[in-house]
């Protein structure tokens, strides 16, 4: 199907134009003719215009001569021309302002026809003419280029108390192109309109060079339904009357109160000439405007000439529209059986829930019901609904603004009626540059503005959108046949070409090879991220880089610091070069990642882009202690599954023990469900604990405790894209308390959950820190030791409550743990970090059992006590103790035990006593040894080897190993590690002689503890 993007016509409210028209009027370009006064006027109509296109483009250059020119020049009026004049009495039109694609002056007239349908030229000199009969006159301006092209406009101005019907003149003032057969019907759409008066003037200038005829607004006119806002409205409305475009509209829940008479109904059809309700046919086509209410659908019999079964509720709401549905099914089956090829447009503020962009937050109710394949709507009958809505203020740059129907269900079209006041989008995007405040508004939204034109050929419908703030085409067309929709010999998406299956045409964003990531004014705890923007991969759907998913991570510890998304600012022309962000709450001196990942209009991700930085200020890690995660770990009594060896080791007896008699776990990765009795239930209330440790592919229920139809708890990853997810609803508490609690995860890779309920209050947990929860109320807890109600525990999915798994998990569990009591906050920690060492990243303790003695002396052996070392996860992989020369060299090692050593030269020794965890989390202490010379050998003064100084190379005593390991000897040296500098002896677990342990305690003040840097060992 082609797509076509529509040229960008200037705005007749640009200074710039009535500039450039005036230097053409004044280089006497403009051609006018002789006043002809009277009613009757003779002469030739100009040449038709109807297969030509609006003009937009600039002039051509002088290789571009040979371009056939079949585009026809813009002509306006340099002001409104009066839509009202007295008999008699002269009236004076206003001067031409014409521009063309391919001629820079094209020569313009302007003529006057009568109500005897007679045409005469008006006089260069005064542009008057002097109606004598009462009727409806049209002021006619025609443009024609070089290439004989012809752009025509008219204005109709009413004389005196016999003017025609209303109708007639509108009918008189169409533009000429569409009066003569280009489209069928060629009309606008716009949402929205909020008392932005001067906007809607602007709108109908664009919409007068597009040649619209029909112009319709599903709502929200006014901002608070008051009778001046009403009486400002069809101020706007009479002021713009000369266009002669028909409005159709319908309430909004702006436009009346909810409860309240139906007085706001009554300033409506003041304002506006149109009912609530009604069934218009124009041009041959149906457009039915439906408004909120509720109480029953009051038939008018006073309804307006050529509506069909006008009415109003009985009483007045605002988001309501199942009191007009009887009435709204009757007309659709009418409009679509007289005419069962042609689309049947329909106005309803509020949209259908779950069907275009952000309906699934914001909609009305009545006429539609559930979401996905659960969808169900009267317009489910009807392929040949095109249903136009607002109140979202969503823009429609966005491909998603139009959808077209369920597989599962009957197809049929909504659309979303572009703004002309402010943008609203999807919730849970930062709204500011600068900090992380989610709104659906963003920044720069507030002065934004567009309108879709609708051209309608036979059961062929094209809607293309511009956007007036910006003066520019948007780049999203949508085209599809009423007639195709029909055949049920097609497959779905030959019959609706814009449903959901576009999503299988599109591909996640990507990055061009020059674009990059500039980190700039880089702080303690803040920085500011700037990146290129993204491209949509190549497809036939118009898809867009929607937004992205800022993450600073901490590439030493994994830990996610920062996750935002920030829009790529799609509804803004011409779409910026590059967005960025300030990025906050980082630790001062660390080294981060930033990862940006591109998402497009169906919330497939791209590939991230990534630099790095590293933040100012010094550098914090955060350590075990001995005392808090040296004390024994609480038993997971109620579950323990580790799904490797597929055993449950918790204590509690059967029914926890799994449902297999053997005591065994299903297979690996396989759901296991236990029932809990009625004394554990009791139990639980006061405080309980789950958790798992999963590596998900895909969406489904990684652990949950209770019975859906009550109150549970879940561990849910729903999906975000086809390499991601979100680790969300994992507080649920079914009554009046609901927390979402929301992770961004990565498909493949490890990570922790828990839930702990403390009293009343519901914590979540991942990775090993708290990141939400909820309270939970007295009579929720009571219903969750209902001894009358089943509940169960799963790993690995849902229970239905009857015992029947539902939601199984896609993906690993690794381990499984419920405990009956609420784990302290270390505890939570600890779990996470024994369950998942991939979660791990603080430092194990260590330190010497007992102080090192911190003196000795050259040639006699000293004695160093055992390493003890803890781990927040349990686990201390590797201890070790090593013995530093003097110069800083390492001279022997042991494995963490006690030993000795025998300095040979004087000098500063140094016990480095180092531990690393089972997730290659690495800490050491150290303790400084100075070593004095033998008092009972003296110095050599002569010597240049002296024993004290142990820089000499020439020194006998210095090592002659290479590579400095204690123990080694050279192997000329019969007497081995005797004649080494860092001779060690292993001496068990003792402590030192008694003389040695009280030189280092008087000495402690010399012993210094270093926490080394963590150094990570596993991935």
């Amino acid at each position: 199907m082609p797509l076509r993007t529509p040229p960008l016509p200037p705005h007749p409210r640009h200074p710039w134009l009535r500039r450039g028209l005036a230097a053409t009027i004044a280089a006497g370009l403009v051609t006018t003719a002789v006043v002809v006064a009277g009613p009757a006027f003779a002469a030739a109509p100009g040449p038709d215009d109807a297969t030509h296109e609006t003009a937009s483009t600039p002039a051509p250059s002088a290789d571009q001569v040979d371009v056939v020119d079949t585009v026809a020049p813009i002509v306006n009026a340099v002001t409104t021309p009066a839509g009202k004049a007295e008999l008699n009495v002269e009236y004076v039109a206003p001067q031409a302002e014409a521009s063309d694609d391919l001629d820079a002056a094209p020569a313009t007239s302007i003529s006057v026809t009568g109500p005897d349908g007679v045409t005469a030229p008006l006089d260069l000199a005064t542009l008057a003419f002097t109606p004598n009969v009462d009727g409806v006159y049209s002021l006619v301006y025609q443009a024609v280029d070089a290439a004989g092209n012809v752009g025509t406009i008219q204005y109709p101005v009413a004389v005196g108390d016999a003017s025609a019907p209303e109708s007639a003149q509108k009918a008189d003032a169409l533009p000429a192109s569409t009066a003569d057969g280009v489209n069928d019907w060629k009309f606008s759409a716009i949402g929205d309109i909020h008392d932005n008066w001067d906007e809607l003037k602007e709108a109908y200038d664009f919409w007068a060079t597009q040649d619209v005829e029909t112009t319709l607004w599903p709502g929200d006119l006014t901002n608070g339904n008051s009778e001046e806002e009403y009486s400002q409205l069809k101020d706007v409305i009479d002021s713009e009357d000369h266009y002669g475009i028909e409005h159709y509209v319908s309430l909004g829940n702006h436009d009346t109160t909810s409860g309240a008479d139906l007085g706001d109904y009554a300033l409506f059809e003041t304002a506006t000439g149109q009912r609530p309700n009604a069934d218009y046919t124009v041009n041959g086509y149906h457009v039915i405007t439906v408004s909120p209410g509720s109480g029953e659908f009051a038939e008018d019999a006073d309804a307006a000439p050529g509506t069909d079964s006008s009415g109003m509720p009985t009483t007045a709401a605002s988001g309501s529209y199942g009191y007009a549905s009887t009435w709204l099914n009757t007309r659709l089956a009418a409009d679509t059986a007289a005419a069962p090829e042609k689309p049947v447009f329909v106005l309803v503020h509020a949209p259908l829930r779950c069907t275009h962009y952000v309906s699934n937050e914001w909609y009305g109710s009545g006429l539609a019901t559930g979401c996905g394949d659960n969808f169900d709507s009267l317009f489910e009958s009807y392929p040949q609904a095109v249903v136009w809505s607002g109140h979202i203020h969503t823009p429609n740059h966005i491909p998603t603004s139009l959808w077209q129907g369920t597989q599962a269900g009957g197809g049929f079209t909504t659309v979303n009626a572009p703004p002309l006041a402010y943008y609203e989008m999807e919730t849970g995007v930062v709204s500011s540059v600068s900090n992380d405040v989610s709104d659906s508004t963003p920044d720069d939204a507030g002065n934004n503005r567009e309108t879709a034109i609708v051209e309608v050929d036979g059961s062929k419908v094209t809607i293309t959108n511009y956007d007036l703030q910006a003066d520019m085409w948007e780049p999203t067309v949508w085209e599809w046949d009423v007639a195709e929709s029909l055949d049920t010999s097609k497959s779905y998406e030959e019959r609706f070409p814009l449903g959901d299956a576009r999503a299988n045409h599109t591909a996640g964003p990507v990055w061009d090879a020059s674009d990059a990531i500039t980190v700039t004014n880089v702080k303690e705890n803040t920085a500011q991220v700037d990146w290129t923007q993204a491209e949509a991969a190549p497809n036939d759907v118009h898809d867009i880089v929607q937004k992205y998913l800022v993450e600073v991570i901490d590439p030493e510890t994994r830990e996610t610091a920062v996750s935002f998304y920030r829009w790529s600012q799609y509804y803004v022309m011409p779409l910026p070069d590059s967005v960025g962000h300030e990025v906050w709450d980082l630790k001062p001196g660390t080294e981060y990642t930033v990862q940006i990942t591109p998402i497009n209009a169906w919330s497939k991700a791209g590939a991230p882009l990534t630099t790095t930085f590293t933040t100012t200020g010094e550098s914090t890690h955060e350590t075990s202690t001995f005392e808090d995660h040296g004390a024994a770990m609480p038993a997971a009594d109620m579950l323990d599954i580790d799904f490797d060896t597929v055993k449950d080791v918790s204590t509690n007896p059967v029914p926890y023990a799994l449902l297999d008699a053997t005591g065994k776990a299903p297979a690996t990765g396989q759901p296991a469900q236990v029932l809990v009795s009625a004394a554990d239930k009791l139990k639980l209330v006061d405080g309980y604990t789950t958790s798992a440790a999963f590596v998900a592919n895909g969406p489904g229920d990684v652990f949950t405790y209770g019975n859906p139809a009550l109150v549970s708890n879940v561990m849910r990853i729903t999906p975000l894209s086809a390499t991601r997810g979100t680790l969300t609803d994992i507080a649920v508490i079914q009554g009046a308390e609901y927390e979402l609690v929301r992770q961004v995860i990565t498909y493949g890779q490890p990570y922790h959950a828990a839930l702990r309920l403390d009293g009343a209050n519901m914590d979540v947990w991942f990775d090993g820190k708290k990141v939400g929860g909820s309270d939970v109320s007295a009579d929720l807890l009571a219903i969750m030791a209902a001894p009358q109600y089943d509940y169960y525990m799963v790993a690995g999915g849902s229970t239905d409550g009857t015992g029947t798994i539902v939601n199984p998990f896609d993906g690993e569990l690794s381990v499984a743990r419920a405990y009956s009591t609420a784990l302290t906050d270390v505890e939570m920690a600890r779990i996470a970090h024994q369950a998942q060492p991939s979660t791990d990243f603080v430092l194990p303790a260590v330190r010497a059992v007992s102080a090192p003695v911190g003196a000795g002396t050259a040639g006699v052996e000293s004695s160093f006590p055992a390493l003890e070392s803890v781990d927040d996860s349990g686990v201390v992989a590797e201890t070790s103790i090593t013995v530093l020369g003097p110069s800083g060299d390492e001279l022997g090692s042991t494995t963490g035990a006690a030993g000795a050593f025998t300095p040979e030269l004087p000098g500063g020794y140094t016990l480095v006593y180092a531990a690393t965890d089972g997730a290659g989390n690495e800490n050491s202490a150290r303790y400084s040894v100075t070593v004095a010379a033998d008092p009972t050998v003296p110095a050599d003064p002569t010597n240049p080897g002296d024993p004290a100084d142990p820089a000499d190379p020439t020194s006998p005593s210095a090592p002659t190993d290479p590579s400095g390991s204690a123990g080694a000897s050279d192997p000329s040296d019969a007497s081995g590690a005797s004649q080494n500098a860092g001779a060690l002896a292993n001496t068990g677990n003792a402590l030192g002689a008694p003389i040695g342990l009280a030189l280092g305690l008087l000495l402690l003040g010399a012993v210094t503890i270093v926490v080394m840097r963590r150094r990570r060992t596993t991935s």
